[in-house]
């Protein structure tokens, strides 16, 4: 995965690091991985929520305020082995329109 998921999250969110020769490492630096969540806030309105299941994290992009929410509101999410991988693969998810909670991608 690794400099391919991160191609991929510059690609989606972030095209300027693309004119760039070095993509930030976001699916394994927490630092650059937060910046996603940032920029996902920005583009979609979403939080993140992080959660230890063990021996994965699950990522969870929810919408800003739940309970004034739509009701068809989705809830971008994934699991990977490590929380900065997760936030990467839930963020692809939300901007591709993949993964909205019944189909996470294989960690």
């Amino acid at each position: 995965m690794g400099e391919e998921l991160d191609r991929q999250v510059a690609e989606a969110l972030s095209p300027l690091h693309l004119k760039t020769a070095l993509i930030p490492r976001f699916s394994t630096d927490i630092a650059a991985a937060f910046a996603v969540v940032e920029w996902m806030r920005e583009l979609t309105g979403r939080r993140l929520s992080l959660e230890d299941q063990g021996q994965k994290w699950v990522a969870i992009f929810k919408p800003e305020c739940p309970l004034t929410g739509d009701a068809d509101e989705k809830y971008w999410w994934d699991f990977a082995p490590t929380p900065a991988e997760a936030i990467c693969k839930a963020a692809l998810a939300a901007v591709k329109g993949g993964s909205d909670g019944t189909q996470p991608s294989d960690a």
